[in-house]
């Protein structure tokens, strides 16, 4: 009896143990291991360099001159280079280092490409270069055309007694100016017309200006200046004199300038007279069958206001009146216009007109004449 209780006694025990022992082992694995991640190697090559960037605009030109702004990034070293013309597609990364300009890297700088032609296309690219020496060219090269140089023409030059008109034309030109001084003063330079002249508003094209307030019968000599945007000045000068301020004495005109065309009528050649005094200008038609068309004829010319039709040594059409416009002459009734001829080309001119109001229409030329043909 004992034998049996002590049998059962001890698998009990034994299965006791068992159980402890399964339980223990159930929550030891529940437990997840502590596990170490991998390290990575390190690049043998060291870290990666970035590309170098490069970007490019002209921002200004002038005839002879660019201004160019240049930015860089991720650079060691970077170039600009200037071609004529618009094809950059053969040129290659140690021609742009070889032959162009190197500026600042990493940052944005300003530079100015001078000693340009006028009037020409030009191309500017460049390159940066990185840490491995390898290169970025700029993607889009950017094409100017440079401007054109100024011109500037004095055309005519034409003085009376007080007063003096000049035609000029320029072209491309910054600034444009003019000075008139006597001819005995100093001749000024470009720069002292336009800091010291008159300014001139129209830049392109022909402009046509009166100075008044001239001394009679004097010399004088007409400067006019310009500039343009590369900063090159032209100058150029014309010389030219005031009229005489002749008084008329006993109702005679006494007119200072003349000028006469002549054209060809079939047999006749009919010469048309413009003169010019102080307050008066006047102009006739003279015919003739005895000079040639660039030679003013000479002798004594009849008008009669029943004829007024040019005939041969005769005088037809006519026109008198103020310089001012209040005052003209159409009542003439017949007279003559005597032409003689002096040394040195010089021609002495009568005109002695009745007129219907009593009181003759006298005036007088003398001086130079040229003959226009039309």
């Amino acid at each position: 009896m004992k034998k049996r209780k002590l049998t059962w006694y001890t698998k009990g025990l034994c299965a006791v143990v068992l159980c402890s022992f399964i339980s223990c082992s159930s929550d030891d694995n529940s437990t997840a291991p502590n596990v170490t991640p991998p390290t990575e190697e390190p690049n043998p090559e060291g870290p990666k360099v970035k590309e170098a960037e490069i970007s490019l605009a002209v921002i200004a030109y002038t005839q002879n001159t660019a201004t160019v702004q240049i930015n860089s990034k991720e650079a060691k070293s970077v170039y600009y280079y200037v071609v004529k013309g618009d094809d950059v597609s053969t040129i290659t990364v140690e021609e742009i280092v070889s032959k162009g300009v190197k500026v600042k890297a990493n940052t944005e700088e300003e530079v100015v490409v001078d000693a340009l032609e006028a009037n020409t296309k030009y191309t500017v690219t460049a390159i940066a270069i990185n840490a491995e020496d390898k290169a970025t060219i700029l993607k889009y090269p950017q094409t100017i055309k440079t401007m054109q140089s100024a011109t500037m023409q004095i055309i005519a030059v034409e003085a009376d007694i007080t007063t003096m008109e000049f035609k000029f034309t320029t072209q491309y030109a910054e600034k444009v100016g003019y000075i008139v001084q006597e001819a005995t003063e100093k001749a000024p330079t470009a720069e002292d017309v336009l800091a010291k002249g008159v300014s001139i508003d129209r830049l392109d094209g022909e402009s046509t200006l009166k100075v008044d307030g001239l001394s009679e019968n004097t010399k004088y000599n007409l400067y006019v200046a310009a500039i343009e945007a590369s900063g090159k000045t032209l100058l150029q000068s014309s010389e030219f004199s005031t009229k005489e301020d002749v008084q008329e004495e006993d109702g005679v005109i006494k007119f200072t300038e003349i000028k006469v065309n002549s054209e060809s009528q079939g047999w006749l050649n009919v010469y048309i007279l413009n003169l010019k005094g102080k307050d008066w200008e006047a102009g006739f038609e003279i015919g003739s069958i005895s000079a040639e068309l660039h030679e003013l004829p000479t002798g004594k010319f009849y008008y009669a206001s029943w004829s007024e039709e040019v005939s041969s040594d005769g005088v037809g059409e006519y026109f008198i009146k103020k310089r001012d416009g209040s005052e003209s002459i159409r009542d003439l009734d017949s007279g003559s216009i005597v032409i003689t001829k002096g040394a040195n080309n010089t021609f002495d001119i009568e005109i002695n007109i009745a007129r219907d109001s009593g009181t003759p229409f006298k005036a007088i030329y003398n001086g130079p004449v040229q003959v226009i043909p039309y």
